[in-house]
Protein backbone atom coordinates (compact mmCIF):
# COMPACT_ATOMS: atom_id res chain seq x y z
CA UNK A 1 0.00 0.00 0.00
CA UNK A 2 1.21 3.61 -0.66
CA UNK A 3 0.50 6.52 2.44
CA UNK A 4 1.16 9.65 0.66
CA UNK A 5 4.27 8.38 -1.29
CA UNK A 6 5.37 6.60 1.58
CA UNK A 7 5.63 2.63 1.60
CA UNK A 8 3.02 1.25 3.65
CA UNK A 9 1.91 -2.41 4.97
CA UNK A 10 2.72 -5.04 2.49
CA UNK A 11 -0.68 -6.65 1.31
CA UNK A 12 0.74 -9.16 -1.27
CA UNK A 13 3.03 -11.51 -2.22
CA UNK A 14 2.96 -13.13 -5.02
CA UNK A 15 4.57 -14.91 -8.06
CA UNK A 16 4.12 -15.24 -11.42
CA UNK A 17 6.42 -16.90 -14.13
CA UNK A 18 5.34 -17.71 -17.91
CA UNK A 19 6.76 -19.91 -20.40
CA UNK A 20 6.12 -20.58 -24.34
CA UNK A 21 7.72 -23.20 -26.57
CA UNK A 22 6.31 -23.00 -30.41
CA UNK A 23 7.53 -25.33 -33.39
CA UNK A 24 6.46 -24.53 -37.30
CA UNK A 25 6.79 -26.83 -40.07
CA UNK A 26 6.41 -25.73 -43.41
CA UNK A 27 6.48 -28.05 -47.03
CA UNK A 28 5.67 -27.03 -50.60
CA UNK A 29 5.07 -29.27 -52.98
CA UNK A 30 4.84 -27.72 -57.03
CA UNK A 31 1.97 -28.92 -59.21
CA UNK A 32 3.13 -26.96 -61.91
CA UNK A 33 6.87 -25.16 -62.21
CA UNK A 34 4.91 -21.80 -61.23
CA UNK A 35 2.31 -22.75 -59.00
CA UNK A 36 3.32 -24.46 -55.10
CA UNK A 37 0.68 -25.72 -52.67
CA UNK A 38 2.16 -24.77 -49.17
CA UNK A 39 1.26 -26.96 -46.38
CA UNK A 40 2.45 -26.35 -42.68
CA UNK A 41 1.69 -27.32 -39.44
CA UNK A 42 2.69 -25.00 -36.04
CA UNK A 43 2.40 -26.35 -32.60
CA UNK A 44 2.00 -24.20 -29.27
CA UNK A 45 2.47 -24.81 -25.65
CA UNK A 46 2.16 -22.45 -23.28
CA UNK A 47 2.89 -22.56 -19.01
CA UNK A 48 1.33 -19.97 -16.35
CA UNK A 49 1.79 -20.01 -12.89
CA UNK A 50 0.71 -18.11 -10.18
CA UNK A 51 1.87 -18.67 -6.81
CA UNK A 52 0.18 -16.49 -3.57
CA UNK A 53 3.30 -17.03 -0.77
CA UNK A 54 0.57 -15.42 1.34
CA UNK A 55 -2.43 -17.85 0.54
CA UNK A 56 -1.62 -20.81 -0.93
CA UNK A 57 -5.21 -21.72 -1.38
CA UNK A 58 -4.82 -19.36 -4.29
CA UNK A 59 -2.00 -20.88 -6.45
CA UNK A 60 -3.10 -21.90 -10.11
CA UNK A 61 -1.20 -23.50 -12.74
CA UNK A 62 -2.59 -23.22 -16.46
CA UNK A 63 -1.40 -25.15 -19.70
CA UNK A 64 -2.15 -24.34 -23.09
CA UNK A 65 -1.40 -26.43 -26.13
CA UNK A 66 -2.66 -26.13 -29.86
CA UNK A 67 -1.90 -27.74 -33.13
CA UNK A 68 -2.49 -25.34 -36.04
CA UNK A 69 -2.60 -26.20 -39.72
CA UNK A 70 -2.22 -24.13 -42.57
CA UNK A 71 -2.61 -24.69 -46.47
CA UNK A 72 -1.47 -22.24 -48.91
CA UNK A 73 -1.16 -21.97 -52.50
CA UNK A 74 1.36 -19.73 -54.01
CA UNK A 75 1.91 -18.38 -58.08
CA UNK A 76 5.09 -17.07 -59.75
CA UNK A 77 3.19 -14.42 -61.80
CA UNK A 78 6.49 -13.01 -63.27
CA UNK A 79 10.33 -14.67 -61.34
CA UNK A 80 10.07 -11.21 -59.48
CA UNK A 81 6.24 -11.20 -58.47
CA UNK A 82 4.15 -13.84 -56.39
CA UNK A 83 0.66 -14.12 -55.50
CA UNK A 84 -0.76 -15.78 -52.68
CA UNK A 85 -3.31 -17.09 -50.11
CA UNK A 86 -3.71 -18.81 -47.11
CA UNK A 87 -5.36 -20.54 -44.57
CA UNK A 88 -4.60 -21.11 -40.81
Amino acid sequence: TNLRGSRGVQTADNEQMASQFDAYGENRWHVTPQTALVTGLQYVYALRDFTNNRNQANNATTTFAAVNPRLGVVHDVRRDIQVFGNLS
